[in-house]
């Protein structure tokens, strides 16, 4: 319903939407699927516009609403990013995937964390054993049994001597000493 009392019907097969962000709404549609032999509905989502038009079909595990025109979806488990025309930006290849900070997302293949740019490069290579997300220009990340703080470009700032460490807010970083 639009504030003229009109209303925007569903595609087709969708059985559910969520509000509107920036003019794109979350949209799902049932399927029947089976985990551990025991049948349950599950839901595919995809992304319409504010015109009823289905930007990326109802066929992926999980989708967020675009930011900065991107949305990450999940597909067969896998992590990638796709813009408003419903193109892959990045495949789906990554374990996992967190926003876009600093300009940098922070995204994980197995056992070990990087960062990645808008366009899907890699800026800081996939070689820590944990990792956060950027804060303020600064990263914390998990090297050779310590935290440490890199920036932008992944040259060591704050040598990995910590116990623990979050990304820094408001000029401090919470960390633990060793």
């Amino acid at each position: 319903l639009n504030h003229e009392k009109d209303t925007l019907p569903l595609p087709e097969g969708i059985t559910g939407a969520e509000p509107f962000e920036g003019g794109y709404a979350r949209i799902s549609k049932p399927f029947f699927g089976k985990r551990k032999n025991v049948s349950l509905i599950q839901y595919q989502m995809g992304i319409m516009d504010t015109t009823g038009k289905v930007i990326i079909e109802c066929e992926y595990e999980d989708i967020d609403p675009f930011k900065n025109g991107l949305s990450r979806v999940v597909h067969r488990g896998k992590v990638g990013l796709m813009n408003t025309k419903g193109r892959w930006v990045v495949s789906p290849k990554y374990r996992f995937m967190g926003n876009f900070e600093d300009g940098l997302a922070l995204v994980g293949d197995d056992s070990l964390y990087g960062f990645i740019n808008t366009k899907g490069k890699i800026i800081i290579p996939i070689s820590f054993e944990d990792a956060r997300p950027f804060g303020q220009g600064l990263a914390p990340v998990y090297k050779d049994k310590a935290w440490g703080f890199i920036n932008t470009k992944g040259k060591w700032v704050i040598p990995p001597t910590y116990r623990a460490a979050e990304p820094f807010s408001e000029g401090f970083a919470a960390i633990i000493q060793r």
